[in-house]
């Protein structure tokens, strides 16, 4: 009977890995097969805001920046798609290098500056003092910080967003502090699930995937490292990406 049980344990395992794997390899397939069309949507849009071929009123001008704003979203929530498929299905490889943190923490931040300037919000750079390189893979640790930094500048009507780098006897620590509306204890979990977005008052007022956190949780965790919150109501939200050393 043991045996007996074992065996279909093992074939029950079997069936749930392959089930797995083809829900992994069908949002493979289909994330690439929608990026192409989705990339000659945008360009055309664009051509069509350049008025190269002829002037837009104000009419059409709006209803083509609506095309290329709702293109670049759904891009986005392609691109986000294809990467947690590729970490869920382990294919996704890190390339880790020794990094100028400096270089890394400006680069993120020169991203998102034009939005924090049109939202009057002021970003800072902290980088505790003898702290000059850190081992991850370049690209995507980028993506994880300006996908916080993004969120932060969201959530933020006045004040500041501050990106600090210090260090711990394990760890780096890449913390995005800001003084927006901040995050009640029973919703700070859900942020890190997919497709998930929290209701306040200004989430009408952003379009986002749902994905960028969670992302940025696996991306963290494929590092060896973590991604963590601290928030209160009012008071700002500070999340936390620790790489190892």
């Amino acid at each position: 009977k043991y045996k007996k049980k074992t065996e279909e344990l093992k074939r029950e395992k079997e069936q749930s890995e392959k089930a797995n794997q083809a829900k992994t390899d069908f949002l493979s397939h289909m994330t690439h097969e929608l990026r192409s069309p989705m990339t000659g949507i945008l360009g055309f849009s664009r051509m069509l805001m350049q008025q190269i071929y002829g002037k837009l009123n104000d009419k059409q001008m709006q209803y083509v920046k609506a095309i290329s704003d709702s293109g670049q979203h759904l891009l986005e929530l392609i691109n986000d798609l294809l990467d947690i498929s590729k970490i869920e299905a382990e294919r996704e490889e890190l390339y880790l290098e020794n990094i100028p943190i400096e270089d890394v923490c400006l680069a993120s931040i020169s991203i998102v500056q034009e939005k924090a300037r049109q939202s009057g919000l002021e970003l800072k750079l902290e980088i505790e003092p003898n702290l000059h390189f850190c081992n991850a893979d370049q690209r995507r640790l980028k993506q994880i910080l300006v996908n916080l930094l993004s969120n932060a500048i969201k959530f933020t009507e006045i004040g500041s967003v501050t990106l600090k780098v210090s260090q711990n006897e394990e760890m780096i620590l890449f913390s995005v502090i800001d003084t927006g509306i901040g995050i009640e204890d029973q919703d700070q979990e859900k942020l890190f699930e997919p497709f998930s977005q929290i209701k306040n008052r200004l989430s009408n007022k952003h379009k986002g995937t749902g994905l960028g956190l969670a992302l940025s949780l696996k991306l963290s965790r494929l590092h060896g490292g973590d991604l963590t919150l601290s928030s209160a109501p009012g008071e700002g939200s500070c999340f936390t990406l620790h790489l190892p050393k």
